[in-house]
């Protein structure tokens, strides 16, 4: 799923409220690419200003629903004390072992 993909689907499920978030919207309403004035065509690149920097937050936050809101990699309440912790926020926690990643304790093939 690509960058723009994703913005419009957390877009398309987000309420943003107009009073609180005017600025946030007036930079997402003003967002754009550069225009190179001798070749006349706008670049891959948007321009670098400050609607680009709300933008950005945007694009993050989506990229973060995709990886950590939903399925088997969302952010659980283990997950975000760890990542609090290593923030230098609360306690170490220690990191759990998954039954799928310890060694065998035995050999199946009887050697070694």
């Amino acid at each position: 799923m690509g960058t723009g993909t994703q913005v419009r689907s957390l877009l398309s499920i987000c309420y943003i409220d107009e009073k609180k978030c005017s600025y946030l919207l007036k930079c997402l309403e003003n967002y754009h690419k550069k225009f190179n004035e001798k070749t006349g065509a706008y670049s891959q690149s948007p321009e670098h200003d400050y609607t680009s920097h709300c933008a950005d937050s945007v694009r993050y936050m989506a990229n973060a629903r995709i990886q950590f809101g939903r399925g088997p990699g969302r952010m659980t309440p283990e997950k975000l004390m760890q990542s609090q912790a290593n923030a230098g926020y609360g306690q170490k926690v220690p990191p759990q072992n998954k039954p799928y990643m310890q060694q065998p304790q035995h050999n199946p093939f009887g050697r070694r």
